[in-house]
């Protein structure tokens, strides 16, 4: 029951910019390149994607159903861990979300968000994966 929800994505002459560990496959006829995420650093949550693109399939992964948020009709917020993949011609701004009015809010409590604003989409996932029980030696 642990196990990731596989999913496709076609592409059709256009690109994504993937998190490296929601990549599983993509067809051959796919160009890929390891690109620097704009914006990203290691506080955030990472600072390199892959970025695929050109005409045909990618099989991703995500920690529980993944869902598919617009961001072409205003600024969409995803926690760094939560981002699977999003459109190529999108960049990411990291912002800082971690204040005292965001928890008193009732905030996630992260301290960093991607935002997302222009034509495209970004997958999340539901889950940052499973949580480590705590162990002795």
């Amino acid at each position: 029951h642990d196990a990731a929800e596989i999913f496709l994505i076609s592409l059709d002459a256009d690109g994504i910019s993937i998190n490296g560990r929601s990549l599983l496959a993509f067809d051959a006829s796919l160009d890929w390149d390891v690109r620097r995420t704009q914006g990203a650093g290691i506080l955030s949550g990472g600072l390199f994607n892959t970025l695929v693109q050109g005409q045909g399939t990618v099989a991703l992964t995500s920690e529980g159903e993944p869902m598919i948020l617009d961001c072409s009709q205003q600024p969409t917020f995803v926690d760094t861990q939560a981002a699977v993949c999003w459109s190529a011609n999108l960049v990411p701004n990291v912002v800082n979300s971690m204040n005292a009015k965001s928890l008193l809010r009732g905030g996630t409590g992260e301290a960093f968000q991607y935002a997302f604003h222009g034509p495209g989409f970004v997958v999340v996932q539901p889950s940052e994966g499973p949580v480590v029980p705590p162990h002795t030696h």
